[in-house]
This record gives structure tokens, C-alpha cells and sequence, in this order.
């Protein structure tokens, strides 16, 4: 299973390592609901197209077609500690980065 969590917040710890704090989207905001008609079908696509291009200029503060994002519509908040290397291996995610986790039980 792939998780994506939204970075909330990045702090350096005096020991050599970083603490993420990172979030994951609630059920409803994942769910769309199924258009009915052509029109709505259209009115989905832009809003997505729409929403895709201004995320990259602008990510994490644009919301189209839905209520202002709040804590509200997040279910999971997972902090995670991780050593100086291991933050660099990620690439160093800032605030409102997208990172994803694959999950599996060994």
C-alpha cells in the first residue's frame, strides 16, 4: 500500500536529527463525487485541470470548488523523527511537500 502525507512542519533537533510532522487527507476530502451529467463531467475536469496548474505555482493554498483547507479535513498526524542523512536522502521535503511511504508487513 502507498501512503502520501502532506509535510505540516520541519524542525531541526539538537541531536542530529529532524523531526517531520506530516499529515494525511481525510476519506472525504479524497472522494469525489460521480458526475451525473456531461455538464458536471466537464465542470469536474477543468476544476481538476484548473486546480493541478495553479497547485504547482501555488502549492498547498489553492482550493477550488470546496470549502478553505483546515486541520479538519486531515485524519492522520504522524510525527517522525529522522537522522540528518536521512532527511537529506529524501530530498529535504519543506512544508507542503508531498511525500509518500510504501507500506508492507514482513
Amino acid at each position: 500500500m502507498r501512503l502520501e502525507l502532506k509535510v505540516h512542519q520541519v524542525l531541526g533537533l539538537p541531536n542530529g536529527m529532524v523531526r517531520m510532522i506530516l499529515l494525511r487527507k481525510g476519506m472525504k476530502a479524497r472522494i469525489q463525487p460521480i458526475p451525473k451529467t456531461e455538464e458536471e463531467k466537464v465542470v469536474q475536469k477543468v476544476i481538476g485541470q484548473v486546480s493541478q496548474s495553479l497547485g504547482a505555482m501555488f502549492p498547498g493554498g489553492v482550493v477550488i470548488g470546496g470549502p478553505a483547507p483546515s486541520t479538519e479535513t486531515w485524519d492522520a498526524r504522524i510525527e517522525m523523527d529522522v537522522t540528518f542523512e536521512e532527511y537529506d536522502q529524501m530530498g529535504k521535503p519543506g512544508i507542503n511537500d508531498t511525500i509518500s511511504f510504501e507500506v508492507k508487513l514482513e
